[in-house]
């Protein structure tokens, strides 16, 4: 038979698959027909992963053939009954992936698309031994543990809590067949983020067994507590939820954050690190980041970067800025979103409103005729004299990495604010972020003098009996505060090295900064930035934003021997 020739799609609308029914040994058979987006009968949607392209299968679909992946295949089979049809949305079929204008179109509908099923059916894949071994492990903990749940209870280090009742503890052949779950493709794939934040209902499949994305996200908390990197995978479920409780509380999502926040998640083709995640976004009502693929990965970076720098008035796209890329022909000022970052934390974007190192002053952004120098408004503060080592995201890396900041510390003194070394340091490793203020003060050093009093005794995590596992939902004091200093040091500090400038400031800066490197504050940037200067003399790379301890709340542009520059980044 001739392979599937689709009908042209009129505006607004979106196909639909009518699977039929079906015995399991039967040939998969179904039917498109088209729907208005605005209006659509009911019918669920897949969030799964394509798999891979190789050695595809073919279904009937109106009396023709219409290739498949193994992965979608299996979904198939799996969600076809035996005597009712079933109406449903997977992209693989319902857009003509060859059309380069249908995908542009279809592409900007999809979070509709997710809004509106009736259900969003997430395939994790066929099930084997260790799944079959978690998902029945879910069931005894949500038995044990749902009413914590209930009652809100998510902050507490269930791991421990487990433990302490009695359950299979880490270790267990059940804990790490459950941690194997979430390392499955699905969980990596940047598409499902809005698939399954937008979604009303959700619910997960793995071969035969079915469990609803609450439960899920509930056994992910009790992962937290897991000290093992190869049960890590949880967090981009997490990241999801998070995702998924701002869209419904109303609350918008600038694409920048969204950008950050999925760093980490996988897609084949890197222009979908853009359009993958416009749907969870009011900033894709514009236009100008209308889904594209007929430009260049290298086009659409640089054009979300001008589009935000530009409507904004705001450089906090520029925080995003990693070296060395791997895009090649990207501007050292445009970010590359192709790659995950090991940072948590961008300073000038996630910790909007902290910082002001530009004072009152609006950038003033201006592009040369081939796009691809930046011209920026400025002022050269200080530059880099020495480098500490980069704590990177390993277990234990900060005990071998941490000794040789604090002694950069205890070297640069006296301090140019007048502060003491501990001070010094404390604010530092958090980047002096949170409220500022006495009382807030007082906080923060509490918590970095439990944590440290820890770290000083090599004693991370603190055990409990079962005979005191109660008193876990009010924490132990030392250790809670211990673990929020720690959590909120590494969000700042992974992923970058301290820093000395040769006017004696201590700071924080990207993995790949050089001694000598320029420091530099331009208009409208709220956190300073690094600039190198390059073989051309008159023109400068963009290395990455920084935190300097004392220059972040416009103190720089207030001394009177700068001069205002305009800075020509390539």
């Amino acid at each position: 038979m001739a392979p599937y020739r689709y009908k042209t799609l009129r505006n607004g609308e979106i196909r639909l698959l009518d699977l039929s029914a079906g015995e399991t040994s039967s040939q998969l058979s179904c039917k498109i027909v088209h729907a208005s987006i605005d209006d659509p009968p009911l019918f669920e949607a897949l969030s799964y992963t394509w798999g891979s392209p190789g050695d595809p299968h073919t279904i009937l679909c109106d009396d023709e053939d219409i290739c498949v992946t193994d992965n979608l295949k299996s979904a198939l089979l799996r969600l076809r009954g035996p005597v009712l049809q079933r109406k449903l949305w997977i992209d693989q079929i319902c857009i003509n992936q060859n059309d380069v204008q249908e995908r542009n179109e279809q592409v900007t509908l999809m979070g509709d698309i997710y809004r509106k099923a009736q259900q969003v059916l997430i395939w994790l894949g066929e099930g084997d031994e260790d799944s079959r071994l978690g998902l029945n492990y879910v069931q005894i903990l949500l038995t044990e543990l749902q009413p914590m749940f209930d009652n809100g209870v998510s902050e507490i280090r269930f791991s421990d809590l487990i433990k302490a009742l009695g359950m299979p503890a880490i270790k267990s052949r059940a804990w790490d067949a459950l941690g194997r779950i979430f390392e499955r493709a699905w969980f990596r794939r940047l598409w499902v983020v809005q698939e399954a934040a937008l979604a009303a209902v959700a619910t997960m499949m793995c071969g035969g067994q079915t469990v609803p994305w609450k439960d899920m996200v509930n056994v992910c908390r009790c992962q937290v507590g897991s000290h093992d990197p190869e049960h890590e995978a949880h967090s981009s479920m997490l990241a999801i939820e998070t995702q998924r409780e701002r869209h419904y509380r109303g609350l918008d999502s600038p694409v920048i954050d969204i950008l950050l926040l999925c760093s980490d998640f996988n897609c084949t083709d890197p222009r979908d690190k853009i359009f993958g995640l416009l749907g969870l976004t009011t900033d894709a009502r514009d236009p100008i980041l209308a889904p594209d693929y007929s430009l260049s990965v290298q086009e659409v970076y640089g054009k979300v970067t001008r589009f935000l720098m530009t409507r904004d008035k705001s450089l906090a796209v520029l925080c995003d800025v990693r070296n060395p890329k791997t895009l090649q022909g990207l501007p050292t000022w445009t970010p590359d979103w192709s790659i995950p970052s090991a940072i948590q934390k961008t300073l000038g974007s996630r910790l909007r409103g902290q910082y002001n190192a530009a004072q009152s002053t609006q950038a003033s952004v201006q592009l040369s005729d081939d796009l691809r120098t930046l011209f920026l408004d400025g002022v050269a503060v200080d530059s880099i004299h020495t480098l500490g080592n980069v704590l990177l995201p390993l277990p234990g890396h900060d005990l071998e990495i941490l000794p040789q900041w604090e002694s950069m510390v205890q070297s640069a003194q006296p301090y140019p604010t007048g502060e003491d070394p501990t001070t010094v340091l404390w604010r530092t490793l958090i980047a002096d972020s949170g409220i500022r203020g006495v009382k807030s003060d007082k906080h923060h050093r509490d918590l970095y003098d439990s944590w440290h009093n820890i770290f000083d005794r090599n004693l991370l995590v603190l055990h409990k009996s079962k005979a005191e596992w109660t008193q876990l939902l009010d924490h132990d004091t030392l250790n809670t505060r211990a673990v929020e200093f720690h959590t909120a040091m590494s969000e700042v500090c992974v992923g970058r090295r301290f820093l000395i400038t040769r006017q004696g400031y201590v700071g924080l800066g990207p993995a790949h900064a050089r001694e000598n490197d320029m420091i530099c504050i331009f208009h409208g940037g709220s956190v300073p930035f690094l600039v190198r200067q390059n073989d051309t003399i008159s023109e400068y790379d963009l290395v990455g934003e920084c935190f300097i301890h004392g220059l972040m709340s416009g103190e720089a542009l207030a001394k009177d021997n700068l001069e205002l520059r305009r800075f020509a980044l390539r």
